[in-house]
C-alpha cells in the first residue's frame, strides 16, 4: 500500500467494515485490519536481516 490514499480513522475503519468481517469469516488474513499508526507513511519494504542493520545504525548501536 505505499504511496497510497488513506482515509482518516473512523473512515477507512467504517467503510472497510463488510470486507473484514467476510475475510474474518473466511479466514482470509489479507484483508484484515493492520493499524500502523500514524507514522505508516515512513514503511520501509526490508528483509529481516536489512531492516536489523538500519536500526542498528540508526539507533547507534554497536554492531554485534
Amino acid at each position: 500500500m505505499q504511496h497510497k490514499s488513506v482515509l482518516e480513522f473512523p473512515l477507512q475503519n467504517t467503510l472497510t467494515s463488510s470486507m473484514r468481517t467476510r475475510a474474518l469469516q473466511a479466514n482470509d488474513p489479507e484483508f484484515q485490519s493492520l493499524w500502523a499508526g500514524s507514522g505508516y507513511g515512513q514503511i520501509r519494504s526490508l528483509s529481516a536481516k536489512v531492516l536489523m542493520q538500519a536500526l542498528r545504525v540508526e539507533l547507534g548501536a554497536p554492531n554485534i
